[in-house]
């Protein structure tokens, strides 16, 4: 399953015996896997988990784990909590799409801090990797307000095209789809699909 996933991806995914996935996470890992990319430039194939990076080559050999090491959030750590959603090869390299969400006390206001690409920074002696920001997103398109109550909603493991990344957000009016230009440092969001609209359509026929 891991292996179709990546193939999906467009990445690398099989060992030479085209049955095996590459790897597999380890018998006692509470972690799970949101997203892949591949560096053509290293032939090295990344696998993000919530707390983990996985990093190996293009044909399965040297696998590492990598500890994502805790974001400093400095006076907003009681308020805030930093989350990695995705990971893409753009421009260079391969960066990590994370940010910070910090909340007033009564959760009445909510903005983004540190949002954006992150550059990957390897501590081969302590096996962690830090995440530091190097493209920032503006990321106020993302939040919303009902009641006395702010939400954020971000995209989940998006798609990288002609150096945009496009992911789907579950924002409280429907399923919207997020445009994020890195080099602008823009979010943009298409009109939400409303929930109503998903419900049953049996009833309606397929045009021929």
């Amino acid at each position: 399953m891991l292996a179709l996933c990546m193939l999906a991806l467009g990445v690398p995914a099989m060992a030479a015996s085209g049955s095996v996935p590459l790897f597999a996470l380890p018998a006692d890992s509470a972690d799970s896997l949101m997203g892949f990319a591949y560096d053509p430039q290293q032939g090295q194939i990344y696998a993000l988990g919530y707390e983990q990076l996985y990093t190996m080559n293009e044909d399965g050999s040297e696998v590492q784990t990598w500890e994502i090491a805790p974001y400093d959030l400095g006076e907003n750590e009681g308020n805030g909590y930093f989350n990695v959603s995705g990971i893409c090869y753009l421009q260079d390299g391969v960066y990590v799409l994370a940010g910070a969400t910090v909340y007033e006390d009564d959760q009445s206001d909510a903005r983004l801090l540190d949002y954006g690409l992150h550059a990957l920074a390897f501590d081969e002696e302590a096996g962690t990797v830090s995440l530091e920001l190097a493209m920032a997103i503006d990321g106020e398109n993302l939040i919303e307000y009902e009641g006395d109550y702010a939400y954020v909603a971000t995209p989940s493991q998006p798609v990288q095209m002609d150096g945009k990344l496009y992911g789907i957000a579950y924002m409280m009016n429907g399923t919207s789809l997020i445009c994020l230009d890195p080099a602008a440092g823009s979010a943009d969001t298409a009109p939400a699909v409303p929930w109503s609209s998903l419900e049953d359509r049996s009833d309606r026929s397929v045009p021929s």
